[in-house]
């Protein structure tokens, strides 16, 4: 199987945008080109979660191709919800380690703030099954039961939960394609309004416009290679599930990249996990195997995955902090890996040559989960 190595990244800034989907689009593409020593793409995979929702547009991947001027090579579009942006990735990976391309451009994009919040959760909620929006389900009111339990079984309180966000938004600060560049205080936090209790506003993820572009290609000479990559699901409706406590398949698609990428959890030098609201860097971090139950609160209580710690977490500020426009988070979040194991960093550099990179469907009904390493 021939390795499938990322060879050029682009990346619009995250956040509110006049651009249209297509021009995010060209605008991530042309960027990822113009970075790799590449000749020519055979293909082209397009993550868009809801354009029908969003834009009013069908069919958007002829109208991508059409923005890129690469027609006639062939593309298509996956959708995975808010994983959408990881799911086009290992599409993309497959159609190269397969040998039926040599160069495929994975491109993900996705406009949400001139919706509007209320518009927008109207779109996002369509996520959860038709029963549980019946009953008046939200995705942070699920995030936040998650929350509330973890706190009772570990002893967090609502202040660490706040140093999360302080966490979030002070590397946010730094990464120059980040939403919310603002540094915020334990008080800030604390003071301000609650969306689901326990889970404040700096809680949670801004809706955010953006789009992202990864290279993949068979051909050497790239910094970074995909080693691993790993996919699970789990039931949709969360009281169909097994486990009520955290997400299974976190667990199962991790193992299956590590296994795919021959590593252990102990390789695992640098993490970009889906943090749509907080808790989740502890949960998620834990659900992986790469923290002990309980371990993810004390790691981050000691500094212990900040850059230069032990385990470095979101580097790019996370989703809390960085954006999350849906269709593009999870490539956005593999463009981070690649910048931190290429020594290329915008903001805080780490020293790490093993990366991963967890994005999450729904309420932890799909995720993707990719391990990268510096070739």
């Amino acid at each position: 199987m021939p390795s499938v190595h990322v060879a050029g990244v682009g990346h619009t800034p995250f956040g509110r945008s006049q651009l249209s989907l297509d021009d995010l689009a060209l605008r991530a593409a042309d960027e990822s080109l113009a970075s790799a020593d590449v000749s020519g793409v055979d293909a082209v995979v397009v993550g868009v979660m809801e354009p029908m929702g969003t834009v009013g547009e069908a069919h958007v991947s002829s109208k991508v191709m059409d923005a890129l001027c690469l027609p006639p090579r062939a593309a298509v579009r996956v959708e995975a919800g808010p994983a959408t942006g990881a799911s086009a990735l290992h599409a993309g990976f497959w159609q190269v380690a397969s040998g039926t391309h040599a160069t495929v451009l994975v491109v993900a994009a996705e406009r949400l703030s001139h919706l509007g919040t209320r518009a927008a959760s109207g779109v996002l909620a369509r996520i959860a099954t038709e029963g549980e929006r019946a009953l008046g389900i939200t995705m942070p009111g699920m995030t936040a039961l998650l929350a509330r339990a973890y706190m009772h079984r570990h002893g967090a309180t609502e202040e660490d939960l706040a140093d999360l966000a302080v966490k979030a938004h002070a590397l946010g600060a730094r990464n120059p394609r980040a939403h919310m560049r603002r540094a915020v205080t334990r008080e800030e936090v604390l003071a301000g309004p609650m969306v689901a209790d326990p889970l404040r506003r700096h809680n949670c993820a801004p809706l955010s416009d953006g789009a992202v572009a990864v290279l993949l290609t068979s051909r050497d000479g790239a910094p970074v290679t995909v080693t691993g990559i790993g996919a699970a699901t789990d039931r949709v409706r969360y009281q169909d599930r097994r486990a009520a406590d955290g997400f299974v398949a976190s667990r199962l698609a991790a193992e299956r990249a590590l296994g795919m990428a021959r590593r252990g959890l102990a390789d695992v030098q640098l993490v970009e996990t889906h943090d749509a609201f907080s808790n989740l860097e502890w949960s998620n971090l834990e659900d992986m195997g790469l923290m002990p139950p309980g371990g993810a609160l004390t790691a981050s209580r000691a500094g212990e995955t900040m850059p230069g710690g032990r385990l470095p977490v979101n580097p790019s500020g996370g989703l809390t902090a960085k954006g999350h426009p849906a269709g593009a988070t999870g490539l956005g979040q593999v463009a981070e890996v690649f910048w931190q194991l290429a020594g290329e960093a915008e903001g805080p550099q780490v020293d790490a040559r093993v990366g991963l990179s967890h994005s999450i469907g729904g309420f932890g009904a799909s995720v993707f989960v990719t391990v990268l390493e510096a070739t």
